[in-house]
Parts: structure tokens; sequence; C-alpha cells
């Protein structure tokens, strides 16, 4: 059964690197050769809500190579849980995420772009609890992520508008750390997971000139499948338990 697991909106303010790529046959050279500024909101079930801050770049060659990179930076967290307790007790909490994507380019037409890829991705997020007035719990979870996918580009407007749509599947492995018992939060647990992630992103981009570009998209994912074996850490002052932080059941 799939579950929702995060709704991301972001919007990208872009500086064309190469505005000679624009007198391109292929049209979309003239959108996928940027560098990026970007900025993300996101929500992950009942559990937060966070924005993020970063760069990137895309690059599509005259060999129809296309490349992508980024790198974002946790900038805000909200903790928006059912669980009063647990709203209560959260501290604060840092991440950062590392992605890069390469595929071949299939210019079907000069309106149409196909773009197979194979995309790799490090993500960590470190969340810090108040137990009581003395103790504090921490949950780190990094993960390691394998993607495949497809990307299809619509020349709406020659060289002003483009709609694209990213379509992938990613296998994630977590490698999480964790309180291991109840007599002592300061006694950690490694925790090793996995699941599947299937993502739906559909974007629009305007070229505001052949310099400067502007973006927004918004990413619908859904978990499903994977294992999990997770220390079953109950935490009484709050009516929660590791398990369910960690699978957002709260």
């Amino acid at each position: 059964m799939f579950k929702p697991r995060f709704l991301l909106s972001c919007l990208f303010f872009t500086a064309i690197a190469n505005s000679y790529a624009c007198d391109s046959s292929n049209r979309f050279q003239c959108y996928d050769n940027n560098v990026t500024l970007n900025y993300g909101y996101g929500v992950e079930e009942n559990t937060a809500r966070f924005s993020e801050i970063g760069v990137g770049g895309e690059a599509l060659f005259d060999n129809n190579i296309w490349l992508n990179g980024a790198m974002d930076g946790l900038f805000t967290y909200s903790n928006s849980n059912n669980n009063q307790g647990l709203q209560q007790t959260f501290n604060n909490a840092s991440g950062s995420s590392f992605t890069l994507r390469g595929g071949y380019a299939f210019n079907v037409d000069s309106n149409y772009n196909f773009i197979p890829y194979l995309g790799f991705n490090y993500t960590n997020t470190l969340v810090a609890y108040n137990y009581d007035s003395i103790n504090q719990f921490v949950i780190e979870n990094p993960s390691f992520n394998t993607s495949i996918g497809v990307i299809s580009e619509y020349n709406i407007i020659d060289n002003k508008l483009k709609f694209r749509l990213d379509s992938g599947l990613t296998y994630s492995f977590h490698k999480a750390v964790a309180p291991g018992s109840n007599d002592d939060l300061n006694s950690l647990s490694h925790v090793d997971y996995s699941n599947y992630l299937l993502n739906f992103t559909p974007e629009l981009q305007y070229n505001i000139n052949n310099r400067l570009t502007m973006s927004v998209f918004s990413t619908l994912g859904f978990t499903f499948g994977g294992n999990a074996s997770l220390p079953e850490v109950y935490y009484p002052d709050i009516a929660t338990n590791t398990n369910q932080v960690f699978n957002n059941d709260n």
C-alpha cells in the first residue's frame, strides 16, 4: 500500500550558464544549461514542516549527455506532529542533502525532449528532543538513495516557457541512530532499514532573458515496501516510541 510521504514546493532563480545555448538547434539547451540558487518548502505527512536552501547546476551538452547536481541544507524545521508531547519536547534540527544525476536526452522533435536518467543522493537529518529537564534524546537518520527516472520536457513558447515532468523511483537505505534503551537515553542504537520512494515532479520554467530564468515545481512522493527493525524504546513523558517517530505514525 502506498503511503504519502511529503509534498515539496520549490522556487528556483537561476542564471543560465551558457547563453549561446539559446541559439542551438536543440531548443532545450536554452533551458537545461544553468546554475541555481534554490529555496524549498516541504511537509512530511503530519510530522514536520521544513524549508531548505541550496545551490545546483544542470547541463545539456551537444552530444545529448545530461547532468544535474545539487547541494541543499536544512533552513527551518517545525515539528507539527499530532503527538502534543513530542511537539513540546522538540529542540533543534539540522540536515543536508547531496544529489547527482546523469542521463541521455532524446530530442524526439523540436518541442519534446525525453531524458531517462540514473541518480544518487545522500541525505541526513538530525533532530534533538528534550526528554525532561535533564535528558535529551537525539535521532539521526542518514539515507543513501539510488534512483532511476524519466524526464519529459515540452517547449511551450520557443526559448521562453518549458513544462517538465520528472517521474522517478528511488531505493532508500537508512543507517539511523536512535536511543536504544529506556534506562539510558544516551545509549544509542544503530538502526538499518530500507524502503522505496515514488516521486512525481511537475515543473514550469520561464526564461526572463538569455541570462536569467525562473522555475517553480512541486514534488509529490509516496513511500512503500522495504523493511525496518527498529528498537521499541518508549518515552512515557511524551507517549511515543522510537518506531512511531521513524515511521511517522504518531
